[in-house]
C-alpha cells in the first residue's frame, strides 16, 4: 500500500516537475542509477503499480471482505482506472 501511494505521487508530480525544470526527484535519481533516461523509468514505475495493483486483486478475488479492505485501501481516488488497467493487457498474476 505504501509503495503504491509513493510512485502514484511521484508519478503525478513528475510531470509538474518536468515543467518547471526539476530533476532531484525519484523519476531522475532512479533513471541516473539505472543509467536510464526519465520517461523510461515513468513507464516502468507505473507498470509496477499497476502490476502491484493486479496481484493485489488476484490475491483478494476470493473473499469478499478482503476485497472490500482492498478497494477501501487503495490511496488512487478513481477506482475505475485500476479496475479498467486490471481487465487490460497489464495483468501477469
Amino acid at each position: 500500500k505504501l509503495l503504491l501511494t509513493i510512485v502514484y505521487f511521484h508519478s503525478l508530480s513528475f510531470y509538474k516537475e518536468e515543467l518547471a525544470g526539476e530533476d532531484k526527484n525519484y523519476v531522475h535519481l532512479r533513471a541516473a542509477a539505472q543509467r536510464s533516461n526519465a520517461e523510461d523509468v515513468l513507464r516502468q514505475l507505473v507498470e509496477e503499480v499497476v502490476q502491484s495493483a493486479c496481484r493485489m486483486e488476484a490475491h483478494t478475488a476470493e473473499d469478499p471482505e478482503l476485497t472490500e479492505i482492498w478497494a477501501r485501501s487503495f490511496q488512487v481516488r478513481d477506482h475505475h482506472m485500476r479496475t479498467l488497467a486490471c481487465s487490460q493487457r497489464h495483468c501477469l498474476v
